[in-house]
C-alpha cells in the first residue's frame, strides 16, 4: 500500500526545493490540504501536477499562469500562489481525475542526444563510409532517433571555443559541458568526428508516443515541469524534427521486438542499436535477456550497442569493476562483439538529464 497521499507530497516539496520552487510550494501547500489531498488520492504528486498543469493549458487566461513560466508567467512564489492553485484544481476536480486515472507521467528527454553524437562518432570511424542502420530502443517519441537533424555545441572545461557539431542549419542545438579526465577528446569531438549516415531509422518501445497527436504532445509538455521553459521549448522541436523524419516507432518489448526492427534494415548496413535508460528499474533477467538479443543479432551481422545506462544495470559479463562509475548516473559505452567476444569502452559519464558529461576517452 503506497504512503498517505499528504505524506507523499511532504517528501516530493522537499526534493524540489532546487529543482522546481514552484513545484516545491504547490507541493507543500496540497500537502496540508485535505481537499486537495483527496484530489490526489493514489496519484503521485507528479502525475497531479502534470494533470493540473494539463487543464492550465486549457485556460492560458487564468490568473494562475502568471506563476508558469511556461504559459509566459514571470511571478515567482509568493502569498498568493497557493490560494489560486487550490481553488483552480478543486473547482476543476471533474477535469483533473480522468487524467488521473488514465494517464502515467511520461519523461521524454532530447538532451541525452547530446551524449549519444560522440559515441556514434566513434562507430563511423568504426563502420567506415557504409550508411548505418539506426535501432533505438526504448524511443518512446523518438526524439533521439533524429538527432542527425540537431545541431549540437559542447563547451569544454578549460577554456577555448564551444566546438559545435551536427547539422549546421539546425533549429534545434544541444548545448553540453564536457569535463575532460583523458587529455583532449580529440576522437569524440575532433574535426573528423562526425555522425555517420543513417539510411534507416527504426524506434521500439512498449508504449510509444506518437507526436503528430496533438493531445499526446501536449500532454508530453504538461509533464515538463512549468518553471524549465527551456526544455519544454526543446521538447517542442524535437517534436517537430519527428514529425518531418516520421521514423517508424514499433509497440513491442525491447528484448521480444529487436529481432523485426532489426529485420527492417538492410543486411548490407551496418546495425547500431542506442538505449538510455533502458534498463532502469529493470530486472537481472531482464538486462541478461536484452544483451543476449543482441549477442544473437551480432552473430548475424556488424553491431554496435551505444548505450546510455547506469553501471549497475548492465548484467555481469559487461561491468569490468570500474568502481568509480558506479556512482554515475548514466554511463556512455560503445559495445560490440567480434568472433563471439565482447569488446566494452566506456567513454563519459552524465547525469540522467545530460546537463554535461565528464569524458574518460575510449579504452
Amino acid at each position: 500500500m503506497s504512503a498517505p497521499a499528504a505524506e507523499r507530497l511532504r517528501q516530493f516539496a522537499a526534493e524540489q526545493s532546487a529543482a522546481s520552487p514552484l513545484y516545491e510550494c504547490l507541493a507543500a501547500g496540497a500537502a496540508e490540504d485535505a481537499g486537495v489531498t483527496a484530489l490526489v488520492g493514489d496519484a503521485s504528486p507528479e502525475l497531479f501536477l502534470a494533470a493540473a498543469q494539463r487543464v492550465l493549458f486549457r485556460e492560458p487566461w487564468h490568473a494562475l499562469t502568471r506563476y508558469y513560466p511556461a504559459l509566459g508567467g514571470a511571478d515567482g512564489p509568493d502569498g498568493e500562489l497557493w490560494p489560486l492553485f487550490r481553488s483552480f484544481v478543486l473547482e476543476r476536480a471533474d477535469s483533473i481525475r480522468p487524467l488521473l486515472a488514465e494517464r502515467s507521467v511520461r519523461e521524454e528527454l532530447v538532451r541525452p542526444a547530446a551524449l549519444l553524437y560522440p559515441g556514434l562518432a566513434v562507430v563511423a570511424k568504426e563502420a567506415g563510409k557504409t550508411p548505418i542502420g539506426l535501432v533505438e530502443a526504448g524511443a518512446g517519441a523518438g526524439f533521439r532517433l533524429v538527432l542527425d537533424r540537431y545541431g549540437f555545441r559542447y563547451s569544454v572545461e578549460g577554456g577555448g571555443p564551444d566546438i559545435s557539431r551536427g547539422k549546421k542549419t539546425a533549429r534545434l542545438v544541444l548545448d553540453c559541458q564536457v569535463i575532460d579526465q583523458a587529455g583532449k577528446p580529440a576522437e569524440a569531438f575532433g574535426k573528423q568526428a562526425k555522425l555517420p549516415a543513417i539510411a534507416e531509422r527504426v524506434g521500439l518501445d512498449a508504449d510509444p508516443v506518437d507526436v503528430a497527436d496533438e493531445d499526446e504532445l501536449t500532454w508530453l509538455e504538461a509533464c515538463v515541469r512549468p518553471d524549465q521553459p527551456r526544455r519544454l521549448r526543446l521538447l517542442r522541436l524535437a517534436a517537430d524534427e519527428v514529425m518531418a523524419a516520421k521514423p517508424p516507432l514499433l509497440r513491442t518489448d525491447p528484448v521480444t521486438g529487436l529481432a523485426a526492427a532489426a529485420a527492417r534494415i538492410p543486411a548490407e548496413n551496418p546495425l547500431v542499436v542506442t538505449s538510455c535508460g533502458l534498463l532502469d528499474g529493470r530486472s537481472g533477467d531482464f538486462a541478461t535477456a536484452w544483451v543476449d538479443a543482441l549477442r544473437t543479432l551480432a552473430s548475424h551481422r556488424p553491431l554496435w550497442w551505444v548505450s546510455q545506462e547506469s553501471y549497475q544495470g548492465f548484467p555481469a559479463e559487461l561491468r569490468d569493476g570500474a568502481a568509480h562509475l558506479a556512482e554515475a548516473d548514466r554511463v556512455l559505452s560503445v559495445i560490440n562483439w567480434a568472433d563471439g567476444k565482447v569488446r566494452v569502452r566506456r567513454l563519459a559519464t552524465a547525469d540522467r538529464l545530460t546537463r554535461g558529461l565528464t569524458w574518460l576517452g575510449p579504452n
